[in-house]
């Protein structure tokens, strides 16, 4: 039986989420004055009444934007259905006959799946330090770059990444999760053109999602926040093409330029390939074990 001195700590559990929620606007609210931007390393104290730390203000950004898209994305496709193509007898019968190499190489290629699946979840926090690092260096001259200065340069990008890529990011993770939904089950890397009205409007939401966050998120890498970021760091910004900012009064913008196209390889490609190679080589050792251990 549960006793009375256990409601209110049951109580605070349930209204957690709701605080945190407020803790976060709240955080939001005064990275947008501008107020955490000029001394952002004295933010260091948790408590529900203090502003959260640049690194819990952007984890906390990027799971609110995940969270909120699968909602919308689950909502839509709940009136979508998705037709697959029925198995024929001979599809079944080959099925049934596949040799033992075939039936090996499924079971690699299922659990890698899967694997790839637990590291997309475990990457963002390890992506987001590396990203924060590069940030914070293509921010400053180079006579800036001692520990001090990059420290403060990381915490300004990940409170005005926080801020400022909340709603971007959300009509992002949407499209990019309309798409993929829409995608047969047997063919989740191919994109089949809509068969049916409800997947034409789910496609078309998709594509204006996209058409919509798209620019806006360049928008915000490239012009809003390195100015907001020069401007805390001491510097002037004026919008000039990347390689004509050089020179006693130019900023780092061609250093920025540069470290943006090292952040999008790294995680449009380099990331998602690493995650790959390592999940098939662990399918495989695990799958091979299984082999040998007699367990499949």
């Amino acid at each position: 039986m549960m006793k009375e001195d256990d409601v209110p700590a049951l109580g605070k559990l349930l209204l957690e989420p709701w605080r945190q929620y407020k803790r976060f606007w709240r955080t939001r609210t005064e990275v947008m004055a501008g107020h955490l931007l000029r001394h952002p390393a004295q933010v260091a104290s948790e408590k529900d009444d203090s502003p959260m730390s640049a690194w819990t203000f952007n984890l906390t950004q990027s799971a609110t934007s995940a969270a909120i898209a699968k909602i919308i994305v689950t909502v839509v496709m709940f009136f979508v259905p998705i037709t697959t193509a029925a198995t024929s007898p001979s599809t079944k019968l080959g099925e049934e006959e596949k040799s033992a190499s075939t039936v090996f190489a499924d079971a690699v290629d299922a659990r890698a799946e899967k694997i790839n699946e637990w590291l997309a979840v475990a990457w963002p926090p390890f992506a987001l330090a590396v990203i924060a690092r590069l940030m914070a260096w293509g921010t400053l001259k180079t006579d800036d770059l001692v520990s001090e200065k990059k420290r403060s340069a990381r915490l300004r990008f990940l409170y005005l990444d926080g801020a400022l890529g909340l709603f971007p990011q959300i009509l992002l993770a949407t499209g990019t999760g309309l798409f993929a939904a829409l995608a047969p089950a047997a063919s989740k890397d191919a994109f089949v053109p809509p068969e049916t009205l409800s997947q034409s409007v789910a496609a078309s939401l998709a594509f204006v999602v996209l058409l919509i966050g798209v620019p806006w998120q360049y928008i915000l890498n490239n012009f809003v926040i390195p100015r907001r970021l020069f401007l805390f760091n001491g510097y002037s910004f004026h919008m000039v093409f990347p390689w004509l900012a050089r020179g006693p009064r130019g900023e780092p913008y061609l250093r920025y330029s540069v470290v943006l196209s090292v952040v999008a390889l790294l995680t449009g490609t380099i990331m998602p390939t690493v995650m790959a190679i390592v999940a098939t080589v662990v399918a495989l050792g695990v799958t091979i074990t299984r082999h040998a251990l007699g367990l499949t």
